[in-house]
């Protein structure tokens, strides 16, 4: 057994790896989420996108955790807030252009879409260089996020309820980095990939069931399924929504939720487990997982204002999905390359920088 990170270069291909994999799983979810709310999609798609989301998050959280443990750069302006600040200027304008208006995201005083992850990395890194302890950080974080459902009203504050949700993911990874956890390694084993096709079989089965038996209840013939049933499970796995949200008793949900924690815990370490340390025809990919991250929201976000997603769906089901997985693979290959890396930082991120910079040694001296 060859653990990840016993040697530098072994340690970044492995993480590069997992980064790789994890990104094209955000794209993937994003290119299949505006067909959930059509009709006539599919439940296997549902089932396939609530699989995604229940480990692939929370797994690039811990990533990102780790990340951060192994890091000494607190410069977080030019790391977090410079890209945070470019593309809701981007993602806005974008909104601006196709719909004629500025999003609700801005007036709701929301990150704006998928930027969430990156104003809550800034929240993250700041707590846990501030309260370096991540065994109390846990303990609290778990608590903290527990409780928060019975305040879901806040949740679309700032994005609050998914920095929340998964503050204990990204501690838990932190925690690994800096070695304090003596039962738990990123340690790669070709058993792990067999724990995680278990646990992922699993889920998929209990998924169809459950919401199958709920679909024969609750929905009503050529009324998406989405709107009636999967939005409050999506809901939970994003952890936007109070305990009220899902339509059962209160500590039912909070049942629920200690549930979804443990399942989305044991597949994302069980996946990362898996990620074996060789290279790969994709492993350069890796490198430039942010620049996926950032840029492949505005072509989904034209993509779905052209209806293409639904036009497919209304074709062919099957049509839509290989669709969709074809073209996630396109475009994390494509936006992985390094001269859109290059471009970004040369001609968004440094400029936006110089900027910041300005205006704070301005301020500073006034």
């Amino acid at each position: 057994m060859d653990c990840l990170y016993t040697s530098v270069n072994r340690r970044n291909l492995a993480l590069d790896n997992a980064k790789l994999i994890l990104v094209f799983l955000v794209v993937l979810g994003h290119l299949v989420e505006p067909v959930l709310s059509y009709f006539q999609s599919p439940l296997y798609i549902n089932v396939l996108y609530g699989w995604i989301y229940l480990f692939h998050m929370p797994a690039f959280v811990i990533v990102s955790g780790y990340l951060a443990g192994k890091s000494t750069s607190r410069d977080f302006v030019r790391s977090i807030l410079v890209p945070l600040f470019s593309f809701t200027v981007l993602y806005e304008l974008l909104n601006y252009i196709l719909f004629g208006s500025l999003s609700n995201y801005l007036f709701m005083l929301m990150p704006y879409w998928l930027l969430w992850y990156l104003f809550s990395l800034y929240i993250w890194r700041s707590v846990v260089m501030r309260y370096p302890e991540p065994m109390l950080l846990l303990r609290v974080s778990l608590c903290v996020s527990l409780l928060f459902g019975f305040l879901g009203v806040f949740g679309s504050f700032f994005g609050l309820a998914r920095t929340v949700y998964f503050f204990p993911f990204f501690v838990f990874g932190y925690a690994l980095a800096i070695g304090r956890f003596s039962r738990f390694s990123l340690c790669s084993s070709s058993r792990w990939f067999y724990v995680f096709t278990f646990l992922s079989i699993v889920v998929f089965a209990f998924s169809y069931y459950a919401l199958s038996s709920l679909l024969s209840v609750v929905c009503k013939p050529g009324v998406a399924y989405y709107d009636f049933s999967f939005a409050r499970l999506v809901s939970l796995l994003y952890g936007t929504k109070g305990y009220w949200h899902l339509g059962v008793g209160v500590f039912d949900a909070l049942l629920i939720k200690v549930m979804v924690y443990l399942f989305s815990f044991l597949l994302a370490y069980s996946f990362l487990k898996a990620v074996v340390a060789k290279s790969c025809f994709f492993s350069a990919w890796g490198k430039n997982t942010l620049y996926v991250f950032l840029w492949h929201g505005l072509v989904v976000k034209f993509l779905s204002s052209i209806g293409l997603f639904h036009g497919l769906l209304g074709i062919n089901s099957g049509l839509a999905l290989v669709f969709a997985f074809v073209f996630a693979v396109f475009l994390t290959w494509q936006l992985s390359k390094d001269r859109v890396a290059h471009f970004t930082e040369e001609c968004i991120f440094t400029p936006v920088y110089v900027l910041v910079s300005s205006l704070r040694r301005r301020i500073s001296s006034a």
